[in-house]
């Protein structure tokens, strides 16, 4: 009897699945992507330019030995001089987005996020960096596979460090990732990380 009910139940899991994806909504001409991709950022469709959409195959399922695929939009333009990367799934969620600037870039789509002051924070405790010898080189916004990250890339007094805090999560550990430096090499790398920023 159990065998039967999950048999019946991995079908219906697999028809729902099916009908899901041969379901017209799933299935966007170019401009309504553009319009997803438009709206996430916060701006007009006819502001974006240099605009490509291309349509990829990605896995949804796999039930044993039977894989179901989906339509993904890779995107890709420039909006305010930026270039911009977003991924749209077949039900028109943001799946990836990305961008050329090291500048924090949150789109207007975006909501619920914990603080950015407060992500930088936790940043700097998990590397061991305090905020005075800290300096930012990159802080970004990013979205991968649905989860949205603040990513910081910053100098310490010896150290060069990569920092990711999931942005949704409030009680999620950053991901660090830091390279000690010879306090020789750090104090001309902050140097000119610091001439940067002012003529940057």
């Amino acid at each position: 009897m159990k065998k039967t009910l999950s048999l019946i139940l991995a079908l219906v899991t697999v028809f729902s699945v099916m009908m899901c994806m041969s379901a017209p909504a799933s299935a966007y001409t170019d401009a309504e992507v553009k319009k997803i991709a438009a709206d996430y950022i916060g701006t007009s469709a006819d502001s974006l330019s240099n605009y490509k959409c291309e349509v990829v195959k990605v896995t949804v399922v796999s039930l044993g030995g039977l894989t179901l695929t989906a339509d993904q939009y890779e995107i890709t333009f420039r909006f305010n001089g930026i270039s911009y990367k977003i991924s749209v799934d077949s039900a028109g969620l943001i799946r990836n987005y990305s961008y050329e600037s090291k500048k924090l870039l949150i789109p207007k789509g975006e909501s619920g996020l914990i603080n950015e002051s407060e992500a930088r924070a936790k940043a700097l405790n998990a590397a061991g960096v305090s905020s005075s010898d800290a300096i930012f080189t990159s802080t970004k916004f990013v979205v991968e596979d649905y989860v949205e990250y603040y990513t910081y890339e910053f100098l310490g007094k010896t150290q060069e460090v990569t920092a990711k805090v999931n942005a949704s999560t409030k009680n999620a550990s950053p991901e660090i990732s830091a390279t000690e430096k010879n306090a020789f090499i750090m104090f001309f790398t902050r140097l000119f990380a610091k001439i940067s920023q002012l003529f940057g």
